[in-house]
């Protein structure tokens, strides 16, 4: 990836969803924020920048199995926490899946217009 200036480094931390607003708050014209958006390396530090502040507060699928896991298999949770975690980590790994069959007839009708084709 590109080395970013610190001018558009600023523009990234300061970035929230509103351009005239970060180019407001860094000094910098609306109009140049409007370019730096539309560059794919700044795209990029913003979508890295979002992902490293946002990461530690969110459990990953690993992090979830696990923990439901633990709860499932520790005897000092009450039961229907060990059932309800046990239901959870099966639907996780799609234990439960419904199945549906249909027998009998589908009939349908297509109709057009041959004028409709010109």
């Amino acid at each position: 990836m590109r080395e970013l200036t610190s001018n558009q480094l600023a523009f990234v931390e300061a970035y929230a969803g509103d351009i005239k607003a970060a180019a407001e708050a860094v000094g910098m014209s609306y109009d140049y924020a409007r370019q730096l958006i539309t560059k794919p390396h700044i795209v990029a530090a913003i979508r890295k920048r979002d992902s490293e502040r946002i990461r530690p507060f969110i459990m990953s699928r690993q992090d979830r199995q696990k923990f439901w896991t633990d709860v499932a298999l520790d005897k000092e949770q009450a039961m229907r926490d060990r059932l309800r975690a046990a239901e959870l980590l099966g639907k996780s790994e799609a234990d439960f899946t419904d199945r549906v069959e249909h027998s009998g007839t589908i009939t349908y009708t297509m109709e057009w217009d041959d004028n409709d084709a010109e």
